[in-house]
């Protein structure tokens, strides 16, 4: 017979998962954990999605069990939510491998542990940014497992049944998110403010940039200049307003010389840590890009 889980199993259980705030435990009718071990043992990013999304393991993608780039890319997600270093990194994967999915899931994660107070979101335009932010609301709640392990997250939202009007001290918009630890995700399109964005006074921690750009924009010399300017001197800018913040731009590699490319060449911005998932570029048949605009050594790279 299983021994009486206790309230102080549950704090020792929860601290050790590292969830510091513990505001929960203040309201005696509030549930408790129901699995403080599987809470434990998410405690990592690449463990908490194969426990609390078994359905996303994708096995086409998989390779010995942890697959070529989701495990790789899990803990690369791992280190930039549990590391409060200042780290910039960019990724290249294609279309359609998951890689936005597996982002969703790490903003859930740096919730629940309270692992990130702030996370900015930004995306090619405001209505993508919305989108994301829908799908997060829909995973907090739809999810059963994360509303027995994690109920101080989800059974406040559930009360309120997602009406943001209900919310009370709690955030549900399109664009802001925040739950009852005070952890907070604002998503929005990069066209929007980004220069000195902040929420309640909270200022960015985390900043997850996501497809900024599209087939429209990389034969457009004026908007990838307009994309530059706003990684270099907004986005990058955000780590010098008093908060130590990491950044993580994720894309699929367009064409040669798109920003993608640029970041994640260790050569041209080795600040950017990049990475890239291995694909074959060619030349784009976009009949708006002139042809002097391929010059030959772009013609002979590839990534």
């Amino acid at each position: 017979m299983n021994a009486l889980i206790t309230r102080r199993d549950i704090i020792k259980t929860a601290l050790f998962a590292g969830f510091s705030g513990l505001p929960f435990l203040a309201e005696p009718d509030m549930a408790i954990c129901a699995n403080p071990a599987r809470r434990a043992e998410g405690r990592r990013l690449r463990a908490f999605k194969r426990l609390y999304f078994p359905a996303t393991l994708y096995p086409e993608f998989i390779e010995d069990g942890e697959g070529k780039f989701h495990g790789p890319f899990l803990d690369h997600l791992d280190n930039l939510v549990n590391n409060k270093a200042i780290i910039y990194s960019a990724v290249a994967a294609p279309r359609g491998i998951g890689k936005t999915w597996d982002v969703d899931i790490a903003c859930i994660y740096a919730v629940c542990y309270r692992l990130r107070k702030m996370i900015l979101r930004i995306e090619v335009e405001q209505d993508t940014a919305a989108d994301r932010i829908e799908t997060l609301k829909k995973i907090i709640m739809t999810n059963p497992l994360l509303r027995e392990d994690f109920p101080e997250i989800v059974n406040p939202v559930l009360e309120f049944k997602g009406d943001a009007r209900s919310a009370k001290n709690l955030k549900w918009s399109s664009a802001d998110l925040k739950f009852s630890n005070d952890c907070k995700i604002s998503s929005r399109g990069i066209e929007g403010t980004i220069r000195g964005f902040n929420v309640e006074g909270d200022r960015p921690d985390f900043v997850l940039i996501n497809d900024i750009e599209s087939e429209a924009s990389v034969v457009s010399e004026v908007v990838c200049k307009k994309l530059r300017l706003t990684m270099e001197k907004e986005i990058s800018a955000l780590n010098g307003q008093g908060t130590r913040c990491s950044f993580l731009y994720t894309q699929t590699i367009l064409c040669v010389g798109c920003l993608a490319d640029e970041y994640t060449d260790q050569k041209q911005r080795p600040e950017w840590n990049g990475w890239r998932l291995p694909a074959k570029l060619s030349e784009p048949s976009f009949p708006q890009r002139r042809v002097g605009h391929w010059t030959e050594p772009q013609r002979r790279r590839r990534v």
